[in-house]
């Protein structure tokens, strides 16, 4: 993902102009499609910051092949591949200089963020669950294999990238920007929080163990049920919360 804030560059209208000064093939990274396409990828990673928890807690065997869930994590491999594949070409601002020269570009790439988006843009969970016959299975060893999805939220290095630019470019003022970012990544770890207090929930039940969800499977089927379950106090509060 290319960056598009610039120091003390400033005005419209120098971008403009070097976008005709840039090499063939080179993306300015004020262009206009360029721009939306920049948007999309930070949808996508806000998507992927709720869907990957929630499918790996909530969604264990729904992953297979025909399922909604393969077809939105197919949409999200495309669009991240296409990010990956768009940070080769397109211009970037160092120290309000812009960096037009391709091989610098692929070297700048390089050094470390393709290994990074290498990490966290492939499907690991998918290749390893697929290896070993477990790709639409809710096991307990197939769920244990699916935290290797949880590599997936790597990708959410845009969102703060996203705010960076905002605060930079002063699009919003300063204060709002700066709430906005906590009340987002403070969703984002609720959110991940009752997930995993879940999924904990899940595998021990699954293993034989005693958790709060089998504690509340019990009273629920006991003559004198009750919603005053212990055990998942936590899980509650965080759940009802943040989700």
């Amino acid at each position: 993902m290319a960056e598009l804030e610039y120091d003390n560059v400033g005005r419209r209208q120098v971008a403009v102009e070097e976008m005709f000064i840039l090499q063939k093939g080179i993306i300015h990274p004020f262009n206009p499609y360029f721009r939306m396409w920049w948007w999309l990828t930070i949808g996508a990673a806000a998507v992927t910051g709720w869907l990957i928890p929630y499918m790996i807690a909530f969604l264990p065997g729904r992953d297979g092949r025909g399922t909604a869930a393969y077809g939105i994590e197919a949409a999200l491999l495309a669009i991240f591949l296409g990010d990956m594949l768009s940070s080769f070409f397109v211009a970037r601002y160092e120290k309000g200089v812009l960096i037009g020269d391709r091989k610098t570009l692929i070297r700048i790439y390089m050094k470390f963020r393709f290994w990074w988006d290498l990490l966290t843009v492939f499907p690991w969970d998918w290749i390893v669950l697929s290896a070993h016959g477990l790709l639409g299975s809710s096991s307990p060893k197939a769920r244990f294999v699916s935290l290797l999805g949880l590599l997936k939220l790597g990708r959410m290095y845009r969102i703060d990238r996203l705010y960076r630019h905002l605060e930079f470019n002063l699009a919003l003022p300063l204060v709002v920007t700066k709430l906005t970012r906590v009340a987002t990544y403070g969703y984002f770890l609720t959110h991940w929080a009752a997930c995993g207090f879940w999924y904990i929930a899940q595998q021990e039940e699954a293993l034989g163990g005693d958790s709060w969800w089998t504690a509340l499977q019990a009273q629920e089927n006991s003559e004198s049920y009750s919603l005053d379950v212990s055990k998942w106090g936590i899980w509650q509060q965080y759940t009802f919360s943040g989700l």
